[in-house]
C-alpha cells in the first residue's frame, strides 16, 4: 500500500524456500504474489522459489543466502520476514501421532523489528511482535482474511493439502478461529 501510495519504483523480491516434502509451498507462494499484483498493479514482484533437499532450520540459511546474492547484486538494500511470534497460553497443541513441529523458542523472544546485517543491510520484521490472532486482525481491517485463506496453507504435510494436525495447521486455526475439521 505505502509503494502504491507513494508512487515508489520499487522490486520486490519474493523468497520462497519449500519444506523437502512441501512441493505445492512455491505454488501457494505465487497466489499470494499472483493476488498483490491484482491489488496492487504497478509494483513489481519477482519470486524466487529455492528447493532444497532438507527441511527445517535449513529452509533459513538458503534463504539468506539468496538475500545475501541479492545484496552482492545491488538488487536489494534489506529484507522483510513474516516471521511471527509464537500463540500466547490460549492455544492447545494436540499433539499428533506422527512427526510434527513444535513450538520454535525463537518467536517466544525479543525478534527484533529492524536489524542492521553485515554491508547494511537491514531485516525487517514487522508482524515479530504480533501472533496469528494479530495476523488475522490486519487482514480482517485490509477486508482479504477470506481471501487469504484460500491462496494460502501453512501445512508442510508432503501428502496432504492440510493435516489439521500439525503445529502450523493448529496454529493457523488458532490465530483465524478456523473450526479444526478431522
Amino acid at each position: 500500500e505505502y509503494v502504491t501510495q507513494e508512487n515508489i519504483d520499487l522490486t520486490i523480491y519474493a523468497i520462497t524456500v519449500p519444506n523437502k516434502n512441501d512441493a505445492a509451498c512455491g505454488h501457494f507462494a505465487s497466489l499470494v504474489i499472483q493476488f498483490v499484483n491484482r491489488r496492487f498493479p504497478k509494483l513489481k514482484v519477482e519470486h524466487i522459489v529455492k528447493s532444497i533437499s532438507r527441511g527445517g532450520g535449513f529452509k533459513a540459511s538458503e534463504g539468506f543466502k539468496v538475500v545475501t546474492q541479492l545484496q552482492t547484486q545491488d538488487k536489494i538494500q534489506g529484507w522483510i520476514e513474516g516471521v511471527t511470534k509464537n500463540p500466547d497460553d490460549t492455544f492447545e497443541f494436540i499433539e499428533p501421532d506422527k512427526h510434527y513441529v513444535t513450538r520454535i523458542p525463537e518467536r517466544d523472544g525479543d525478534m527484533a523489528k529492524v536489524k542492521s546485517i553485515d554491508k547494511g543491510l537491514v531485516r525487517l520484521r514487522p508482524f515479530a511482535g504480533i501472533n496469528k490472532k494479530g495476523v488475522c486482525e490486519i487482514t480482517e481491517q485490509k477486508k482479504i482474511k477470506t481471501r487469504l485463506l484460500m491462496i494460502t496453507k501453512s501445512c508442510t504435510d508432503g501428502k496432504q493439502y492440510r493435516c489439521n494436525t500439525c503445529w502450523w495447521c493448529q496454529e493457523r486455526h488458532w490465530g483465524f478461529n478456523i473450526p479444526v475439521e478431522h
